[in-house]
């Protein structure tokens, strides 16, 4: 499966889109047909972008029912929970997630940190995620630039990996 990452502006009019290359296309021609007659053109139809590669996931997040966990040790704390974020993203279609579901991970993971909130805290700062509710209700979720973010520490704990053996 591979992803493809486009940006696109015509006049007044912006598009941007990232995820499974069929998607991503899918989205463009719609995208198209919104606007107006006089800039259809056909540059547009014509555009072209290279795949990303695509990258493991399996070989460095591990699910275990709500509990998604690192398999490989990131570079620090802040760079673990985004990851997380973005495996409960990926694997549970969690957008919505809690401080214990965070904390959980973490401790799977073998890190240990008596508060998250100060992380997380750090990252609404950057505008990575983003936080909603009060106390115990409490959810955070990763938000566009996070989510990129999460994807180039992906691409980096990927890349340490040792090759995988043919089949």
């Amino acid at each position: 499966m591979s992803e493809l990452r486009i940006k696109v502006r015509i006049a007044d009019y912006e598009f941007e889109a990232a995820g499974v290359c069929e998607v991503v296309q899918a989205e463009l021609a719609g995208f198209k047909k919104l606007l107006p007659n006089h800039l259809q053109t056909p540059a547009i139809t014509e555009v072209h972008l290279p795949a990303l590669p695509t990258i493991q996931i399996d070989r460095i997040l591990l699910v275990d029912r709500r509990v998604v966990s690192l398999k490989v040790q990131s570079e620090s704390v802040e760079n673990a929970v985004l990851v997380l974020l973005f495996g409960q993203k990926h694997f549970r279609n969690n957008d919505n997630v809690t401080g214990a579901e965070i904390m959980d991970g973490l401790r799977a993971s073998g890190y240990r940190t008596k508060r998250i909130d100060y992380v997380l805290s750090r990252h609404f700062a950057d505008g990575a995620v983003t936080r909603k509710g009060h106390g115990r209700a409490r959810r955070y979720r990763l938000m566009n630039p996070g989510l990129e973010k999460a994807q180039g520490i992906l691409r980096k704990m990927a890349a340490k990996l040792p090759l995988e053996k043919p089949k």
